[in-house]
């Protein structure tokens, strides 16, 4: 009988498990439709980047990872592309938000992760069009995270490295090239 009640027991408290660790799975991307997509030929697209930061010299690289997949789509699907214009009620809109950038201990050295998110979403009826999300490692080549903070220029170069890779992650992710 003690068997029975702790098969029952380990169900019944261990039932929502799936949905409360959902947020540790790596999400799957949504790459954009070329036949929805083909159609808005000739529509504009537009950046949005999330909350910018800036460390020490250090430019939040949302805006630029933006950009570049933003003229990517442009060229691939004949989309209208002009940097730093604001989006309005028809365009698309290519959102980029930095979710996480930090030093973190790696085997031998300390690594600078970054992680973002980008979303492509149509304005004129709200339909999310694409979604993908980058989580990419670049190290110091620092062994201590104090030498890591310390060598800016060093930080600032893997941040650099560690968006370059996210923006490839990206673009593959979202346009399959």
């Amino acid at each position: 009988m003690l068997g029975y009640d702790l098969v029952v027991l380990a169900l019944a408290c261990c039932a929502w498990l799936p949905q409360t660790l959902e947020f540790m799975l790596p999400q799957r991307a949504e790459a954009v439709n070329e036949t929805v997509l083909k159609p808005m030929k000739d529509r504009r697209v537009a950046v949005e980047a999330g909350t910018e930061f800036s460390e020490a010299g250090m430019r939040d690289p949302a805006g630029a990872i933006a950009a570049s997949l933003a003229t990517s789509l442009a060229d691939r699907f004949g989309l209208q592309f002009e940097p730093g214009r604001k989006p309005d009620a028809d365009a698309l809109v290519l959102g980029m938000q930095t979710l996480e950038w930090i030093v973190e201990p790696g085997l031998k050295d300390y690594k600078l992760r970054y992680r973002g998110e980008a979303t492509l979403v149509d304005r004129r009826d709200g339909h999310r069009l694409g979604r993908a999300r980058c989580d990419r490692n670049v190290t110091t080549g620092k062994d201590s995270y104090d030498g890591a903070l310390a060598d800016r220029p060093a930080l600032a170069d893997a941040l650099r490295a560690a968006a370059d890779s996210c923006t490839r992650q990206l673009r593959e992710a979202l346009l399959g090239s």
